[in-house]
C-alpha cells in the first residue's frame, strides 16, 4: 500500500495522521502473516525431510531378501517345550 494511493482514495480526509495510522495497521497485519508463513514453511520443511527419510527406509526394505525379513526365532525349527506348545496351539514354524 502506498501513501499516494491512500490520498487518492480518501480525498479530503487524507491527513498525514490518518495515513500514518492506516499504514501502521497494515504493517502490523503484514508482519502477523509473515510470521505465520515462516512457521508453516518450517513445518513443511520438517515434513519433507521426514518424507525423504521414510522413502529412503522403504527403498532399503525393498532390497531385502524375504528370508532376511524373518524374525530370528523363526528361522530354525522350534525344539523341546516350545515345539510341544506350538503343536498344542496349532502354530506353524
Amino acid at each position: 500500500m502506498k501513501r499516494d494511493e491512500l490520498k487518492k482514495l480518501l480525498g479530503d480526509a487524507a491527513t498525514d495522521e490518518v495515513i500514518d495510522k492506516i499504514m501502521s495497521m497494515n504493517g502490523a497485519d503484514i508482519e502477523t502473516h509473515k510470521t505465520k508463513a515462516t512457521e508453516l514453511q518450517g513445518q513443511l520443511d520438517t515434513a519433507n525431510q521426514q518424507l525423504t527419510e521414510a522413502s529412503t527406509a522403504i527403498e532399503g526394505f525393498r532390497k531385502l531378501k524375504p528370508k532376511s525379513c524373518r524374525p530370528p526365532l523363526m528361522t530354525t525349527k522350534p525344539s523341546g517345550n516350545r515345539r510341544k506348545l506350538m503343536r498344542k496351539h496349532r502354530w506353524k514354524a
